[in-house]
């Protein structure tokens, strides 16, 4: 008996290696992925703005990138004794003003100097849900806690996500050979916003996403939403909140991943890679004993034959 639909694998047009500079954006979700590939050695600059959740913030991030914007102590404001600036997150307040907009420049610079050899995007939108700073019309990416009064709550038309992008990957596209987008739409529920509203916020997602995939013959739309809501499809996939994937599930969704957008070359060389982060994670009982020396030379011969032999650069 069959419990469950699988969704079917289906190869991409295109790969991805250790050798792509790979670039992501959007929600915590994005970063789930990220750090995967990263764990695995592959070349990847993870949200130099932080965690986006809208359209909107991630076409503002990748256009400040683009063109390498210089931030000034006018960009920041002063909340709860940390200067914040709108587009980043809240990791990168600080209490002191100087330290704030030296990180937050620091961030732009080394994303823009990626962002110009990077030639896969892997951009995971949230939610069509946006708060608007209702003096600047500006939206924002994080309200940093300041009173809700200041804001105007809106979802986002198909249309407003299709025109932020276009102009940002027809730019890129033109720069960078070979240039691809993987599009996906975050499985993390924002329940805050009610059931309905949720599953409206999605949709709207979802399309913007494959009219953007008939537009550019370079974006491409990944299934991360419905592997977990149609293909797992259940709550044991779920960590406690009932709201966000749990271990398991990712794990389940990367896999998929991996099947889409990398040859058996990049799959064999992925099962050396994690064979060598096991060994590296190993926590022995004894460090002084004559196995575990053995065991430590082992391991950095490893490294370095992986190195070697496969151009990849293990942390």
């Amino acid at each position: 008996m069959t419990f469950r639909t699988e969704y079917p694998i289906t190869a991409a047009p295109f790969g991805i290696t250790h050798q792509t500079p790979l670039l992501s954006i959007g929600s915590c979700f994005a970063e789930n992925i990220a750090r995967r590939l990263e764990r695995l050695a592959f070349s990847i600059h993870m949200n130099p703005f932080g965690i986006l959740f809208n359209p909107i913030s991630m076409a503002n991030g990748l256009e400040m990138l683009g063109e390498k914007r210089i931030l000034s102590e006018k960009d920041l404001f002063l909340k709860n004794n940390l200067w914040q600036n709108y587009t980043f997150h809240s990791q990168f307040s600080k209490t002191n003003l100087q330290t704030a907009l030296i990180e937050m420049q620091q961030s732009i610079d080394s994303g823009h100097a990626w962002m110009q050899k990077s030639n896969r995007w892997l951009l995971t939108l949230g939610t069509s849900a946006v708060f608007m700073e209702k003096s600047s019309q500006q939206i924002v990416a994080n309200c940093h806690k300041m009173p809700a009064v200041v804001f105007e709550k809106k979802r986002l038309s198909i249309q407003a996500i299709i025109d932020a992008f276009a102009p940002i990957f027809e730019k890129q596209q033109v720069q960078v050979a070979d240039f691809q987008i993987i599009m996906t739409v975050s499985p993390i529920r924002h329940l805050r916003d009610g059931f309905i509203e949720n599953q409206r916020s999605k949709a709207i997602l979802i399309l913007a996403i494959e009219r953007l995939t008939e537009l550019y013959d370079f974006v491409h739309y990944f299934p991360a939403y419905e592997l977990l809501l149609d293909d797992l499809r259940d709550y044991r996939f779920y960590e406690a909140d009932m709201i966000h994937p749990n271990s398991q599930s990712i794990d389940y969704i990367f896999n998929f991943f991996i099947k889409t957008f990398m040859n058996d070359k990049t799959q064999l060389i992925l099962r050396f890679v994690e064979k060598y982060r096991q060994r590296v994670e190993h926590r022995p009982f004894n460090t002084e004993s004559v196995d575990y020396q053995l065991f430590v030379t082992k391991t950095k011969q490893m490294k370095r034959d992986l190195e070697t032999q496969y151009k990849i650069r293990l942390e």
